[in-house]
């Protein structure tokens, strides 16, 4: 089975006491999480899932409760999206701007932008070959960005900013 560290998420929501717990599960840190177990679940969730680990790894989170108590959290996590997990490590610094796409390919990509808030598709449009398109509202350096059929990344990094504009090369 392998050691848990980096791949398997302990979270006690249940005050269970330690000699209770599995020795597999007690050899990595346990989350005990004492405000809302669902944020501080998805934040150590996606610190887990940093460095490009499938998103598949989620589901060995390990719900360390009663049976009731578990199933409850469980079926919330199993409804979580690949985006809201791709989102949860998006920080706001403070960057606001319009957004400008520069498409240095041969052919159209279709551009999609996320809400930070909901997770949601906010717009979707495409940017022809060898050629440019600025966005004209604004956008936090926190919400995302997918670029074809790439991953959804931060606008943050994927892109540079310049001129109070978020520059995104697609590249890159």
């Amino acid at each position: 089975m392998g050691a848990p560290n980096h791949h398997v998420l302990p979270i006690n929501i249940d005050n269970t006491p330690l000699e209770s717990i599995p020795p597999y599960l007690k050899a990595t840190t346990i989350l005990n999480p004492i405000g809302d177990i669902v944020i501080e679940t998805k934040v150590a969730a996606s610190n887990l899932l940093k460095g490009g680990r499938a998103i598949k790894n989620i589901a060995k989170i390990a719900f360390i409760a009663t049976a009731a108590t578990a199933a409850t959290a469980a079926t919330y996590f199993a409804n979580i999206s690949e985006i809201e997990y791709r989102l949860l490590g998006c920080k706001f610094g403070g960057r606001v701007g319009q957004v400008e796409i520069v498409n240095n390919s041969l052919y159209p990509l279709e551009i999609k932008y996320y809400h930070p808030n909901n997770y949601k598709e906010y717009i979707r449009f495409f940017v022809n070959g060898q050629s440019s398109h600025t966005e004209q509202f604004n956008v936090g350096e926190d919400w995302g960005i997918k670029i074809g059929s790439r991953r959804v990344q931060c606008l943050a990094t994927a892109s540079e900013w310049k001129d109070k504009k978020f520059i995104v090369f697609t590249d890159k």
